[in-house]
């Protein structure tokens, strides 16, 4: 009898088939119901959402390549542990804070 072994890489290939899926309905196509949102809560405009989101997307269009050389160059381990560390340190310089009412 055959066995019916899934090789490991394609449970990976799943998992991140599925989180991808996930981030991009919740993150990237509802994004308007978070800014309605987002807007009544806190007062913000639907200008300064505009200008966050296109200036994260920018980032990533600008940081893409560097990072694809940085993983040819140095592999993928070594590339997945600053994106957690480079986050949160821009995350302190744009000075991300929720304003007060």
């Amino acid at each position: 009898m055959i066995s019916a072994r899934i090789f490991h890489g394609w449970r990976i290939v799943a998992a991140g088939f599925v989180l991808e899926t996930l981030m991009g309905a919740l993150l990237f196509h509802a994004y308007g119901a978070y800014v309605v949102l987002l807007g009544q809560e806190f007062g913000w405009s639907k200008t300064l959402f505009s200008v966050a989101f296109a200036m994260a997307r920018a980032e990533s269009g600008i940081l893409g390549p560097v990072q694809g050389w940085l993983t040819d160059r140095f592999g993928p381990r070594s590339g997945s542990r600053s994106p957690s560390g480079a986050g949160s340190t821009s995350r302190k310089r744009s000075g991300a804070r929720s304003s007060s009412r």
